[in-house]
């Protein structure tokens, strides 16, 4: 398991990319670009918090 598995945060947040994913995908086709916002907001959380954990402190 990486070190940013470990964190209740990163957790936290991957289980919210799943209820955004499927709350996109109910949201209706003339607000096509709002589910897609909505999905990149959401896969961007994880993504940071997994970044940030590589990166070496000073």
């Amino acid at each position: 398991m990486l070190d940013h598995e470990k964190l209740d945060v990163y957790k936290v947040f991957i289980e919210f990319m799943a209820i955004a994913i499927k709350i996109a995908d109910n949201i209706p086709r003339g607000f096509s670009s709002l589910a897609d916002q909505l999905k990149r907001a959401a896969w961007s959380i994880p993504l940071n918090i997994a970044e940030s954990c590589g990166k070496k402190q000073h």
